[in-house]
């Protein structure tokens, strides 16, 4: 059976990877499952049963991907997984205050 995704949570998470994404679909093979974040093998995968896995996310470049699983009877239709940027902080208002504490600080950022 080829495996078929139809969930991820989270669909997105930070160009350093390290976030544990939950895949829900069918056809999972425990001991014999891999997800690919586009051409890029996601570590600790644990298939729960036929319709559940996590898996790590590797390192990323901002953007989105196809997210794949691949199985022995085949590799599914690829998903969505996004990677985010990692915002810059252009300017801080204001730019120092009281020692105790208590002000308010804006923060404006951008995406890098």
């Amino acid at each position: 059976m080829v495996p078929a995704v139809t969930t991820l949570s989270p669909t997105a998470g930070p160009v350093a990877g390290t976030n544990v994404v939950t895949v829900t679909g069918s056809g999972f093979v425990i001991g014999a499952t891999s997800v690919s974040f586009g051409s890029t093998p996601g570590t600790g995968v644990v298939v729960s049963g036929p319709t559940s896995l996590t898996v790590t996310a590797p390192v990323g470049t901002a953007g989105p991907v196809n997210l794949t699983v691949t199985t022995p009877g085949g590799t599914s239709t690829a998903v969505t997984y996004t990677y985010n940027a990692v915002p810059a902080v252009t300017t801080l208002s204001p730019t120092a205050g009281p020692v105790a504490g208590t002000n308010v600080v804006t923060v404006t950022a951008r995406a890098s």
